[in-house]
């Protein structure tokens, strides 16, 4: 019986340093704090931005309004659960956690170009080409998912 007893207690460290271990891979292996709100706002992000490089390097009409398009359906697939996060968290747009604030800081300067430099262009441009009713159509098609807002 001693010997038993000898034996469990032997056991005992290498128990202790097991769970441990187990714990600590569980803690590993757990998702990251806000992996799903980092995931929507590099959505928003890529929206922004890659909505804004091809609006800014249009040239023609056809180009613009192809941008446009492009915008629109990028807008649409991205916007919506950008929209439930802030309604969620609204004070993360000044304030948000530490953990997201340079996500922040990127989704704020991609929301900028693509909202005033690159909208700010489209207009300009859409105005030019007022015979251009499908550049029109393109431009009230982003106007509406934005305003849906």
């Amino acid at each position: 019986m001693r010997e038993r007893a000898q034996v469990q207690h032997s056991n005992r460290p290498a128990l202790v340093i097991s769970g441990l271990l187990f714990i600590g891979l569980q803690a590993a292996w757990a998702s990251p704090p806000f992996q799903d709100e980092m995931s929507v706002l590099k959505s928003a992000i890529t929206a922004f931005d890659e909505s804004a490089s091809f609006i800014e390097q249009a040239h023609t009409v056809l180009q613009m309004t192809t941008a446009l398009r492009a915008a629109a359906m990028r807008l649409r697939a991205a916007l919506p659960d950008m929209v439930a996060l802030t309604r969620t968290h609204p004070d993360w747009g000044r304030n948000p956690p530490d953990a997201l604030q340079q996500t922040m800081n990127l989704f704020h300067e991609a929301s900028r170009r693509f909202l005033v430099d690159a909208l700010r262009y489209a207009v300009e441009f859409t105005n030019r080409h007022p015979d251009a009713p499908d550049l029109r159509d393109a431009f009230a098609k982003v106007n509406q998912i934005l305003y849906r807002l």
